[in-house]
């Protein structure tokens, strides 16, 4: 009788974590592989999304800088709600009309007051249970990124990463030269390449900043997020 308890408990778990709003941001496989005491780690796999395919599922599009991070439970389930600081729309809902200036890092926020957006995934620490999805991407205060957002539907005036990590892209600074550089990590899941039809392991890639606006300012003129 307590095995089946147990296993009972176990599919309720993953039958939960199925139906989680994350999948809406093309998770394609999220499946529970491990669970003791105090952890949840998940397996995760993602589809492969290019720039236009973020772009155009995206609700918004912003350079902002993370604030605060907090984890609590939801129905049986961790949660992680990060409050960003917007320093800039670069695209969708609340964005002005784009130019180059537009993307220039010496207009972050100007003339635009404070705004914030909170961003809300699945995972994180609350006491002794820490639950894990490998391809969420890792929120701290004080980071700045830009990010890629769709709203959530199960949380009012909230936000999901499109892609998980795939859009989420941390602004950092080189030390030697103090240029900005876009980095985009996905280590830790499973990506799926709709093209060839393989998974292959998650990686990390880095472009300059002013390299990714340019790219970005060329998909907007091709493609535009759901916001506008």
């Amino acid at each position: 009788m307590k095995s089946r308890k147990v296993e009972k408990s176990k599919s309720r778990r993953v039958k939960r974590a199925t139906v989680s709003p994350l999948l809406c941001a093309i998770v394609i496989a999220l499946t529970l592989c491990l669970f003791d005491s105090s952890t949840l780690l998940f397996a995760t796999t993602l589809q492969k999304l290019s720039l236009e395919e973020m772009t155009r599922a995206s609700n918004r599009i912003v350079q902002a800088k993370c604030l605060s991070v907090e984890s609590r439970m939801e129905e049986g389930q961790v949660f992680t709600l990060a409050t960003f600081e917007v320093t800039q729309t670069l695209a969708g809902e609340e964005t002005t009309p784009r130019s180059p200036e537009a993307f220039a890092p010496t207009d972050r926020g100007k003339g635009r007051g404070t705004r914030t957006v909170v961003v809300r995934q699945l995972g994180g620490r609350v006491g002794n249970l820490h639950a894990v999805v490998p391809g969420a991407p890792l929120l701290a205060p004080g980071e700045e990124a830009i990010l890629f957002l769709e709203r959530d539907p199960n949380a009012r005036d909230a936000f999901m990463v499109v892609g998980l990590s795939q859009g989420h892209m941390r602004i950092l600074k080189e030390p030697a030269t103090g240029r900005r550089q876009v980095r985009q990590s996905t280590l830790g899941a499973g990506i799926y390449d709709p093209q060839t039809k393989r998974v292959r392991p998650g990686t990390a890639r880095q472009m300059p900043l002013e390299e990714f606006n340019r790219e970005l300012r060329r998909t907007l003129e091709r493609v535009q997020p759901q916001g506008r």
